[in-house]
């Protein structure tokens, strides 16, 4: 297993259920609450399974959020995402259809300069080729 793999796998096995329940329950850390994350519900382009992924976001405007993918294109929520065309996005207590894609030209850097510092950092430590994603909401 390579090592974007593994920590991949890591991710969904470890830190992805745990800050999944603390959202999903109301509960937060410093840094990690309903505004600081949302959850991305995806169906697994293989198995066909229902996939949730938390990620820290930026708003942009009241339809577009960037997220900063930490192994950018190559990621499986964003393969996922763009196999079926749409994705749902959980936002506090609101939940709407959304599609995703990538945006080279900017910084991830600078995109987790705005989120909080908790989230960032996490996402920082977890880098292998990130790109910044845009997520639109469309009307459904």
């Amino acid at each position: 297993m390579n090592l974007t793999r593994a920590v991949q796998h890591l991710g969904r096995l470890t830190v992805n259920p745990i800050v999944l329940w603390l959202v999903r329950s109301g509960r937060s850390l410093p840094g990690v609450s309903r505004e600081s994350v949302l959850w991305l519900k995806t169906v697994g382009r293989k198995s066909g399974h229902p996939r949730v992924t938390p990620m820290g976001y930026v708003r942009v405007d009241d339809d577009t959020v960037w997220v900063v993918s930490e192994h950018g294109g190559r990621s499986d929520w964003y393969r996922n995402a763009r196999r079926a065309g749409t994705v749902e996005v959980q936002v506090g207590e609101s939940a709407r259809k959304a599609r995703v894609r990538l945006l080279p030209e900017e910084s991830p850097k600078a995109v987790l300069k705005r989120m909080s510092p908790v989230v960032a950092l996490a996402n920082r430590a977890l880098w292998d080729r990130p790109a910044v994603v845009e997520i639109r909401f469309v009307d459904t």
